[in-house]
């Protein structure tokens, strides 16, 4: 460096070198591809969510929801720093000028540091939800902090006390639970994108791989992470009921398909119950078929079915005798009408 300030600086970079002044590339425009899909995909999903808390903001007004939606929004500024270079590539300039670079650096480290720091309050936030549950309700719900200011004004003893603690911890437990298991996912996929990225520098070195080798393998680390920052909208639609009744509200072609679904599932259920149902009833009719023959078969030495025997004998021999008679074509005497025999006189 002299003392004018005139200091010149010549940095060579191979895959610079490479693509400059080189016009249109199918190989760098390959390269980004990955880029553009994903982050146009997380886009997307991230746009959607901010836009799914925004319109069913009576419903999704906690402070969690709040914070998710502001970290989807980092994660949109994020992902379209990468969206960017396509376009770029696909014009065969290849290479942009410093002032832009400058700008899309700052776009994309904004978001970082938004999704970082939010996910940061997201967790503290979570954690006062689990230890202090109640005061975490009452802080942010008025009429809830009424309800629980007069039940203990009014409630005495210790176990008064803590079955209305119980009561309202039960409350908010299932909801809590969904809650966690949408932020476990989130921060698995997280922290297993990020962090492999941020030790790149560390590990990649030690591989010994070409400068054009070291940009693809950077690439890769890059899809990762926008594939965990597309992850909060398919995760929360999943996990979290709540989030899949404001996304169908707000999508209703979604509400569609998963009654689609619902159907072709209760179609199946159907035909299996019927399946049941019919064997059900072979096996019922087998059984009484059984008894039957088993009555047929009863011991002749048994009373009750001697008795019933003789009835039936009796039934069958006066409906024979009876038609004998129709078919000879004698009348039969109807009730009343024989002749009154003449009354003899008792002999003195």
């Amino acid at each position: 460096m002299n003392a004018t300030n005139n200091t010149s600086y010549s940095v060579s970079n191979p895959v610079y070198n490479k693509y400059v002044g080189v016009g249109f590339s199918f190989s760098l425009l390959w390269m980004y591809s990955p880029h553009f899909v994903i982050g146009l995909i997380g886009m997307v999903l991230n746009a959607s969510l901010v836009y799914v808390t925004w319109k069913c903001r009576a419903t999704l007004r906690g402070l969690f929801n709040l914070l998710i939606a502001v970290e989807s929004f980092g994660s949109l500024c994020w992902e379209s720093s990468y969206v960017f270079p396509w376009f770029i590539a696909l014009s065969g300039a290849n290479v942009v000028s410093a002032e832009l670079c400058l700008w899309l650096q700052f776009v994309s480290n904004w978001g970082v540091n938004v999704q970082n720091i939010t996910m940061l309050f997201v967790a503290l936030e979570r954690l006062c939800g689990i230890i202090f549950p109640i005061w975490s309700k009452i802080e942010r719900n008025v009429k809830r902090y009424k309800i629980v200011l007069n039940l203990i004004s009014f409630t005495y003893g210790l176990i008064n006390n803590l079955i209305v603690y119980i009561g309202i911890l039960n409350e908010f437990q299932n909801n809590n639970m969904h809650i966690l298991k949408s932020l476990t996912v989130i921060i698995v996929f997280v922290m297993f994108g990020w962090t492999l990225n941020g030790l790149s520098t560390f590990y990649v070195p030690l591989l010994k791989l070409s400068p054009e080798d070291s940009i693809s393998f950077a690439a890769g680390l890059v899809q990762l992470t926008l594939v965990a920052s597309a992850s909060n909208a398919p995760v929360l639609y999943v996990f979290s009921a709540e989030y899949r009744r404001c996304f169908q509200k707000a999508f209703p072609w979604l509400a569609k398909q998963q009654n689609a679904a619902s159907n072709v599932m209760f179609v199946g259920a159907s035909s299996s119950n019927l399946t049941r149902q019919g064997g059900q009833q072979g096996q019922a009719a087998a059984n009484q078929q059984q008894q039957q023959q088993q009555q047929r078969t009863l011991p002749i030495f048994d009373p009750g079915y001697q008795q019933g025997c003789s009835a039936d004998r009796k039934i069958r021999a006066s409906r024979i005798q009876f038609a004998a008679v129709a078919d000879r074509g004698f009348k039969i005497p109807r009730r009343g009408s024989r002749k009154k025999m003449p009354r003899i006189a008792p002999s003195k």
